[in-house]
């Protein structure tokens, strides 16, 4: 006698190809569309770089990293996640960029204020 009637299995890569990266979230039209928070599972190579500004100050971010090492600047302060389990919260406003040191697998994770 069993309970589970949704049991799926994947992989986070594939899952989020075609969404950058984001895995859960208000934008998916199958079994993983959610409107209270957005998963996102993304490996980056060592020396990519990334620029955002968000705009939208009614969320909030946590960043997980699974391994690797990389670098986050949020109004000229400079933060280093460089060992597994590291995190950095922030509500987004503004501008902030990512440098990615070495290979690294990070998951992030947005939800409404």
């Amino acid at each position: 006698m069993g309970c589970y009637t949704k049991i799926k299995t994947g992989n986070t890569k594939e899952l989020g190809k075609n969404n950058r990266g984001w895995i859960i979230g208000p934008y998916k039209d199958d079994f993983l569309k959610t409107a209270p928070f957005e998963v996102k599972a993304i490996l980056k190579k060592k020396g990519v770089c990334e620029e955002t500004t968000v705009s939208n100050t009614n969320v909030s971010t946590m960043a997980i990293l699974a391994y690797g090492k990389f670098k986050l600047t949020f109004n000229n302060k400079e933060l280093f996640l460089e060992n597994n389990g590291d995190y950095v919260f922030f509500n987004p406003c503004g501008h902030h960029s990512v440098i990615y040191l070495e290979d690294s697998y990070v998951i992030t994770f947005r939800w409404k204020n």
